[in-house]
């Protein structure tokens, strides 16, 4: 692969990947994310080919690239150096034409001939001229484009409905032109303010930056900076909801919001009253209606009316209430206690204990184990934490005599993965991206990545070569492709981001 297609696999997977995590939080993710992928399809990178596999392992058709990548039926494909579309079947039924060529986001595709951006249909018709020098993303059925170092929106017909008149800083936000929820921001006259999808102006005031972290609107408050401080714009109206005059301020949630102000920390609502008043050092964000807070250096709870549910005399949170659980250090041993304040796991252990999916995993001598949630021991702290992965969905991966095993929550085995020289990783979105990302890597990666359904893995023992496993420890595809890359459902992908 030359540098030049795996720049292109890296921008396009980065900006979809960065999309997909941004987009799906909690129960929504779990439940659906294995629909983001393309199940009966895979790539493969071997000796300088690049196929298109069924996952029986049939070749569809050989490209010198593809864009792992499919929306609207269509796959971007790279033959003899120009750029066009196959279907699933692995057809090609838009000519490889093009520079370069985005995925079909929308009804139509970014094109790139002779150095300028146009957009094509899905017959592969050219439905607008190429003169533009970039495009910046997609979002909401808008395309940002930049002609000549400014910025403007072109729509799914190809209409530029908001015209090129917008500067990019270079040092823009990362949420900066992505529509949301209807509404953009853009830099103008020195800041930042709101647009809506006909470009106009929506927000009262210029302000210096929005923070946005994974979306520009969180709860229907957008949080941005001005003058060094933390204010809020209400997202249906664009009106400035609560003025700039806090330190520091969480985003929102639940109609609640975390707020600093010289150097005590209290809640506001959306008009801007306090709900709890600033009178503590601190408050982190609420988790199963209950905040952890400091008092006098001392750890506690709170519920969301600002009552001191625990008292602070903790020395340290681990992170907040999961599953009715909170990790404590209490005499310098952590523990887990409940709502109530009580230990349901006592403070014996060196290390804070990480829970997750109602179980708990500790450390004692620099080796890992796992207890429930009444405290009793399932797995000795006797594995390897490199080799040790968290509980998702009922399940634990655990290297055991150096062998790769499924345990369930009795600490029972129930698959077998093989030997030493395969690694797992499981339940991560990212896991596609970084599988296509491992010529790109210096060091050999030996893992799989693992779904619900099947993973890729890498052996040592076959030149770090890959192959498809089933969740029962099947092989279906043997070990043999230098690079596999599952292909991500863009149609699905959309689906998810309107999940929130």
């Amino acid at each position: 692969m030359s540098k030049k297609d795996s720049k292109h696999i890296v921008l396009l997977l980065f900006v979809i990947i960065i999309l997909f995590l941004n987009g799906c939080e909690g129960e929504s993710l779990d439940s659906a994310k294995d629909d983001v992928y393309v199940d009966d399809l895979l790539i493969s990178r071997n000796d300088g080919k690049v196929m298109l596999l069924s996952i029986n392992d049939e070749v569809l058709n050989e490209f010198d690239n593809i864009t792992p990548i499919l929306a609207n039926g269509l796959i971007p494909v790279k033959i003899k150096g120009a750029w066009g579309y196959a279907n699933k079947k692995g057809e090609v039924v838009i000519n490889p034409e093009y520079i370069d060529v985005s995925p079909f986001l929308g009804k139509i595709a970014a094109v790139n001939i002779k150095g300028k951006i146009g957009f094509i249909d899905q017959k592969g018709n050219l439905i607008v001229e190429p003169q533009y020098q970039g495009v910046i993303c997609y979002s909401e059925g808008l395309w940002t484009v930049d002609k000549n170092g400014l910025v403007g929106f072109v729509d799914e017909s190809g209409n530029e409905v908001i015209k090129c008149q917008f500067i990019l800083p270079d040092d823009a936000f990362p949420q900066a032109y992505k529509f949301a929820d209807g509404i953009a921001a853009v830099y103008i006259d020195d800041g930042y303010a709101l647009i809506d999808k006909k470009g106009n102006v929506v927000s009262e005031d210029i302000v210096d930056s929005f923070e946005a972290g994974r979306k520009l609107s969180n709860d229907g408050m957008i949080k941005f900076m001005k003058d060094g401080k933390y204010g809020f714009i209400n997202a249906k109206d664009g009106k400035t909801a609560i003025n700039a005059l806090y330190d520091y301020a969480d985003d929102f949630s639940n109609g609640l919001c975390c707020v600093a102000l010289e150097g005590k920390w209290g809640c506001i609502n959306k008009e801007g009253n306090y709900v709890i008043e600033p009178a503590f050092d601190y408050i982190g964000g609420f988790s199963e209606g209950m905040a952890c807070v400091i008092i006098d250096e001392k750890y506690g709870f709170i519920d969301e009316s600002g009552k001191v549910i625990i008292e602070p005399i903790y020395e340290d949170v681990a992170d907040g209430f999961s599953d009715g659980l909170a990790c404590v250090k209490s005499d310098g041993k952590y523990g887990v206690i409940d709502k109530e304040g009580k230990f349901v796991i006592q403070p014996i252990y060196e290390s804070n204990i990480t829970l997750s999916d109602g179980m708990g995993m500790f450390y004692e001598n620099d080796k890992v184990g796992f207890i429930d949630a009444q405290g009793n021991i399932i797995i000795k702290p006797e594995l390897d934490p490199n080799y040790v992965r968290h509980f998702s969905n009922g399940y634990a991966y655990v290297r055991l005599e150096n062998i790769w095993r499924r345990i369930n929550k009795n600490g029972e085995i129930v698959t077998t993965y093989g030997d030493e020289s395969v690694d797992m990783e499981v339940n991560k979105s990212y896991s596609s991206f970084m599988a296509t990302m491992k010529d790109l890597f210096d060091n050999d990666l030996d893992l799989v990545f693992g779904y619900d359904g099947f993973a890729i893995f890498y052996d040592s023992d076959t030149g770090y070569n890959g192959g498809i496993i089933n969740r029962d420890g099947e092989i279906i595809i043997e070990p043999k492709y230098s690079v596999l890359e599952r292909i991500i459902d863009n149609d699905a992908l959309d689906k998810m981001l309107k999940l929130e």
